[in-house]
C-alpha cells in the first residue's frame, strides 16, 4: 500500500483526478488525512502516473516485483539475502533482463497449455491440426540458460548454444527406460518427421534486428525466434523483422518460398497469448531494478521470499506438472 498526503492528492492532476472520479473502493482508505491506496491500481501507461516517479516505481513494483522475484532468482544472478534480493553478476543490464524474460517466458508457457500447445505446434513445425492436449501435456518448457537448468542437466544445455533458448522435454516412461537402460531420463521435442531438436530462441533487443534476428534465421543459425519488444518509437521489433526479410525477398537475398518460411519463423508475444503491455512494463521494471532506481521497500517479508524459493525448488522447471494451468488469454494490443 502507499500512503500519500491530502495536500499531494490536492496538488497531483492525476491524483485528484482518481478522488474526483469517486473511485475509492478496497483498494482506497484515508487514514489521518492522508490516502492509502494500492500502488498496483495504478495505470503505468497514464500520462499522470509517468509524469511522476515515485507513482511510476511504486505502481511498476506493485504489479511485477514478485514475478520479478520468480524469474530474476531462476537467472542465477539474482541471490536473496535477509529477505531481499541482490544482483550477483557482470552482465549488462540488457543480458540481465533478457534472461529474465526469457524465466518469463518459461513460466508463462509451463502456466498457460494453449500457449504451450501454440509454441510447440510452432516451433516442432507440426503441420496441419494442433496437437491433442493429451500430446503437449507430456512437455514442459525448459530455459536452457537457467540455473537450475544447467546445474541439473549439464549433457543438454550450454547458455553459450546459439540455437535455444527454450526447448521442450518429456520423461521417458520408467517401463520403456527398465527395457532400454540407455535412454536418458527426459526427451526433448523435435521437429516433425525428424531426430532434430525443436526449440525457440528469445530475444529481447530494440535495434538491430538485422544481425541479431534475421541473418541467424537465413544462414539457419536460429530456426524460430521470439522476440519480445517495441523500439522507443513503438515500432514492434517483430514488425521490423518482417520489414528486413521483405527487403531480403526484394534484394533476391531469398526466395519468396523462403521468404513465406522465414516469416513465420517469427513470433511476438501476442502470438503465444503474452500481454505486450505487461512485458514492456516488466522490462521497464527489470531496467529500473537494475539501475536502483526501484525505491527500498519495507513490506518485503521474509515469508514471501521464502515461498518463492520454495516453489522455485517444489516445481522444477524439468520435471513435467500433472495439472498445469489454463489461463483465458486477454485482449492483447497487435504487434501486426
Amino acid at each position: 500500500m502507499l500512503t500519500v498526503s491530502e495536500y499531494e492528492f490536492q496538488n497531483d492532476p492525476y491524483l485528484a483526478s482518481l478522488l474526483a472520479s469517486q473511485m475509492v473502493d478496497d483498494n482506497i482508505g484515508l487514514t489521518d488525512g492522508a490516502e492509502t491506496f494500492n500502488a498496483a491500481w495504478l495505470d503505468p501507461r497514464h500520462p499522470g502516473v509517468r509524469a511522476n516517479p515515485i507513482l511510476l516505481a511504486r505502481s511498476l513494483e506493485a504489479r511485477y516485483r514478485e514475478a520479478f522475484y520468480r524469474d530474476a532468482i531462476q537467472t542465477g544472478h539474482v541471490e536473496v539475502f535477509n529477505g531481499r534480493p541482490f544482483y550477483r553478476s557482470k552482465l549488462g543490464m540488457p543480458q540481465f533482463a533478457g534472461l529474465v524474460l526469457e524465466a518469463h517466458v518459461v513460466r508463462h508457457l509451463a502456466e498457460n497449455r494453449h500457449a504451450l500447445q501454440v509454441a510447440i505446434t510452432w516451433c516442432s513445425r507440426r503441420a496441419g491440426v494442433f496437437p491433442s492436449f493429451k500430446f503437449v501435456n507430456k512437455y514442459l518448457p525448459v530455459g536452457t540458460g537457467l540455473k537450475n537448468t544447467k546445474l541439473e542437466h549439464k549433457r543438454w544445455f550450454d547458455s553459450s548454444d546459439p540455437h535455444f533458448d527454450i526447448m521442450f522435454f518429456k520423461k521417458v516412461p520408467p517401463a520403456e527406460r527398465r527395457m532400454n537402460p540407455l535412454l536418458p531420463a527426459l526427451q526433448p521435442l523435435t521437429i516433425e518427421g525428424t531426430t532434430i531438436p525443436a526449440g525457440i530462441q528469445v530475444k529481447a533487443i530494440t535495434c538491430n534486428e538485422e544481425e541479431q534476428i534475421v541473418t541467424p534465421l537465413i544462414d539457419g543459425t536460429y530456426s524460430h525466434v521470439l522476440t519480445l519488444l517495441q523500439h522507443a518509437n513503438g515500432v514492434h521489433s517483430y514488425n521490423e523483422c518482417l520489414r528486413l526479410l521483405g527487403i531480403a525477398r526484394q534484394s533476391g537475398r531469398i526466395n519468396h518460398e523462403k521468404y513465406l518460411q522465414l516469416k513465420g519463423a517469427v513470433f511476438c508475444p501476442q502470438q503465444l497469448s503474452m500481454d505486450q503491455y505487461n512485458i514492456n512494463y516488466f522490462y521497464e521494471y527489470i531496467a529500473q531494478w537494475y539501475r536502483g532506481q526501484v525505491p527500498p521497500v519495507a513490506d518485503i517479508q521474509e515469508g514471501m521470499i521464502a515461498e518463492v524459493k520454495k516453489a522455485m525448488c517444489t516445481s522444477s522447471l524439468l520435471v513435467p506438472s500433472t495439472e498445469i494451468i489454463t489461463t483465458v488469454p486477454t485482449d492483447l494490443p497487435t504487434c501486426f
